[in-house]
């Protein structure tokens, strides 16, 4: 089976070519704030003719579906969901907490059986996106939440755990003291792949119902400008 696994929910944007029995055939990823539309649908182009295939020989499409950027993330799952309505090929959602422990876990052999792990998760307000996972099967060990620094620092406790993600650097200073932390920025687009493959082959997903995860809805303001109106 072969995936093509998609990704602009957590700063940039992702993709990946991926062969269950072969492993990664492609792979790119900018690192960007903005602009994931123009950039999403030239890096599938890039990898598919990079892995010497075209659209049809796809399988499957997996895409990150939160919790992350407002944008970005509906961008990401707007494009997964048209090229998977285009070839009539089976669509499946990978959470973002999820792909972030994998990708930490990919670059840090040695620590993959560290007690617990909390993945902590950038939203450009004053609160965190935070999930825990415990031990060496990463099983989920609370529910994913959007939480203030002290929110965090009450579930974690005295449990001997590592902090993952793009917003642990903010959390350590407003924490005050030091923690044991690995500050990541992205996500590995074939790590996206194996979670979107995973999820496939055991179910545990829902196939094609993918929408976006929010745990806090983004907050929309009033223009500052009033309307005009024609007299």
């Amino acid at each position: 089976m072969k995936l093509l696994a998609l990704d602009s929910a957590i700063n940039g944007c992702g993709v990946c070519v991926y062969d269950e029995h072969h492993g990664v055939l492609a792979e790119k990823y900018i690192d960007i704030s903005k602009g994931q539309a123009e950039h999403l649908m030239p890096l599938v182009e890039d990898v598919l003719n990079d892995s010497a295939l075209s659209y049809h020989d796809i399988d499957l499409i997996g895409v990150t579906i939160g919790p992350g950027a407002f944008t970005g993330m509906r961008i990401g799952i707007a494009t997964a969901k048209s090229i998977a309505m285009v070839l009539e090929k089976p669509l499946i959602g990978v959470c973002c907490f999820k792909a972030m422990l994998g990708s930490y876990l990919d670059l840090k052999s040695d620590s993959k059986y560290h007690p617990f792990y909390a993945v902590i998760l950038e939203t450009k307000r004053k609160d965190f996106y935070f999930q825990m996972f415990k031990g060496s099967h990463n099983k989920n060990y609370g529910e994913a939440i959007s939480a203030t620094t002290q929110n965090i620092i009450d579930l974690v406790g005295d449990k001997d755990c590592i902090f993952i993600g793009d917003g642990v650097k903010r959390l350590e200073q407003e924490y005050g003291r030091k923690i044991s932390l690995c500050d990541m920025s992205s996500l590995s687009p074939h790590i996206i792949a194996m979670e979107a493959l995973y999820n496939f082959r055991s179910k545990e997903i829902t196939i094609n119902q993918i929408t976006p995860v929010y745990l806090k809805m983004p907050e929309i303001g009033s223009p500052k400008n009033c309307p005009r109106k024609l007299l």
